[in-house]
């Protein structure tokens, strides 16, 4: 069962993440209005940098942010989010940086696979906080990436995503500086989730945003997760939204794919990405299965 979660959290953070690929950026009037795309599914950063940050934790056994920018600097990644490239840079000049600023979802759109790595969820909290540090020092991005793998890890022993995430969203935001605006991501959350009974999602679009922030893109994502759809519907509404859509749609992708199994995501989505995944996501499945059963207790 485990196995079935670990490799519906990749291939559904994968997935996810192509669905949402050519909507980014659109507004959602347009992302609605836009015919989908007929050439094969393809990643972008997000599918790269999450799993550069979970190969690079597999290998030495435990975080080291210095050896997670290594990996994401030997990459040859098209496009990446601005915080990211920025502290890349700095990492690139002088080994020994320590971002400081950052508040968007770039930390939050790599953080679901931490999720899978420790039966504890303080363990999952620890390791995603210093895997963010990597690029972002502001406690509201980590906070969210936090909640994302939180949300994850409550799939894998068949708890409330939603309860976990905003456990995690607050536990985060302990880690970081407190950046200019002082903004706690939890109001936006709880926020986001109550909405999720009655207001249609361009309502919710409507009221936090989808661009690239994390008190926009994880929200609407925690939104969509709190809803209880399947896995096709959650992905495609969040795909089909505009703004940072391949961000949103995975961090939709890989919860609601660990939440239901690798078997909920449909079998032609996953071959036409095959081709085009930077790792092997069956071979990565097992090595995560191993790491969490070598790091009990």
């Amino acid at each position: 069962m485990l196995h079935e979660r670990v490799r519906g959290c990749l291939w559904g953070l994968a997935v996810g993440d192509a669905l949402g690929e050519p909507f980014e950026g659109l507004s959602p009037e347009e992302a609605r209005r836009s015919p989908s795309r007929s050439t094969p599914l393809r990643t972008t950063d997000d599918t790269q940098l999450a799993i550069a940050t979970l190969d690079a934790v597999l290998e030495l056994g435990y975080v080291d942010r210095h050896t997670i920018a290594r990996r994401m600097l030997s990459l040859s990644v098209p496009r990446m989010g601005p915080t990211t490239k920025a502290s890349l840079q700095e990492y690139a000049k002088r080994g020994g940086f320590v971002p400081e600023k950052g508040s968007t979802d770039g930390a939050a759109m790599r953080a679901g696979p931490m999720g899978l790595l420790f039966e504890e969820p303080e363990r999952v909290v620890n390791a995603t906080a210093l895997s963010s540090l990597t690029t972002h020092g502001e406690s509201i991005a980590i906070s969210a990436a936090c909640a994302v793998a939180c949300a994850v890890w409550a799939c894998t022993v068949d708890e409330s995503p939603i309860r976990w995430a905003l456990w995690g969203a607050k536990r985060g935001a302990e880690y970081g500086r407190c950046g200019r605006s002082g903004k706690s991501l939890v109001p936006h959350l709880k926020r986001a989730i109550r909405s999720s009974k009655s207001a249609p999602y361009i309502d919710v679009q409507r009221t936090f945003g989808t661009g690239i922030e994390s008190t926009e893109a994880v929200p609407c994502a925690m939104h969509l997760i709190a809803r209880g759809l399947g896995f096709a519907e959650s992905v495609m509404l969040a795909a089909r939204g505009g703004g940072d859509a391949d961000t949103i749609a995975s961090m939709v992708g890989c919860v609601i794919g660990t939440r239901e199994g690798v078997r909920a995501i449909p079998e032609d989505w996953m071959r036409s990405l095959s081709s085009a995944l930077p790792a092997d996501i069956e071979l990565l499945s097992r090595r995560v299965v191993r790491f969490r059963g070598s790091h009990r207790g």
